[in-house]
């Protein structure tokens, strides 16, 4: 479902969010395209396929029509792959600290 974030864009914390995420998303363009040149001017990094880096992966992938990935796909799916790892974790040590606190002889011992 799409909302509207007009109101909370108004808002000192929606203004600060817009903020950091366009710093976000400006270091991660960064980090993109200096990736890209490395590749330019290295092409046998790729040869190394034990070794790629998941925006190398990104980064060679092609559609069927033989056409890359765009800057803004690429930032999209390095995000939630970002995103998700620590939303992952921030679950696992949620869930760790709910069950010790099931359990308060291993609670007294911590």
């Amino acid at each position: 479902m799409k909302y509207s974030n007009t109101i909370f864009n108004s808002t000192a914390a929606g203004a600060e969010y817009l903020r950091l995420k366009e710093k976000f998303n400006e270091i991660s363009r960064k980090i993109v395209n200096d990736r890209k040149e490395v590749h330019l001017k290295n092409p046998d990094i790729l040869k190394d396929t034990k070794n790629l880096s998941f925006l190398d992966v990104l980064l060679t992938i092609k559609y069927e029509d033989g056409k890359s990935l765009s800057m803004e796909d690429i930032l999209e799916e390095a995000s939630v792959f970002i995103f998700e790892g620590h939303d992952t974790t921030a679950s696992g040590i949620s869930w760790s600290l709910f069950l010790l606190s099931q359990q308060p002889e291993h609670m007294a011992r911590c």
